[in-house]
């Protein structure tokens, strides 16, 4: 796994909200393949010249607390380097990865995300991040950081 490396996913237009209603906008609009849904994929690649040039291999404890859209955001950019290999990334939230708990309404209240709608934010970035392939390249621990001891 050292020479492959995570492509991160291209976000889909939404053509909703570019309202190509109109009758002269009928030429504008996209054909029927591109609109409908599909199941989310991961996409993984090496090349001749990633695998015989040397990857910078980082034996260094990386642990980031949160799986915040900021945490899970630095995440990526440490593991979509193609010349960089992180070995030992660690992530810490009292959770999880987004989208591994089942649905719980209180849960969602209480913590403020949002339900209803087409998708919600949480919804659409836990199927970014099982799309990245998080769970191959990080250890996610459950739980929180009570005390850092260097």
């Amino acid at each position: 796994m050292d020479e492959w490396v995570p492509v991160a996913p291209r976000r889909q237009i939404d053509y909703d909200a570019l309202r190509l209603n109109e009758p002269y906008d009928v030429d504008r609009r996209p054909p029927d393949y591109v609109t409908e849904d599909r199941d989310p994929y991961s996409l993984i690649y090496t090349s001749k010249k990633l695998s015989l040039d040397p990857k910078i291999v980082v034996n260094t404890r990386v642990i980031i607390v949160g799986a915040s859209e900021t945490g899970l955001s630095c995440i990526e950019k440490l593991i979509c380097s193609p010349y960089r290999h992180f070995r030992r990334l660690t992530l810490i939230d009292p959770f999880g990865l987004p989208g591994t708990l089942p649905t719980n309404l209180l849960r969602n209240e209480f913590f403020g995300l949002k339900t209803g709608g087409k998708a919600s934010s949480s919804n659409t970035f836990a199927d970014y991040v099982k799309r990245i392939g998080v769970k191959n390249w990080v250890t996610v621990v459950c739980g929180s950081v009570t005390k850092i001891d260097r």
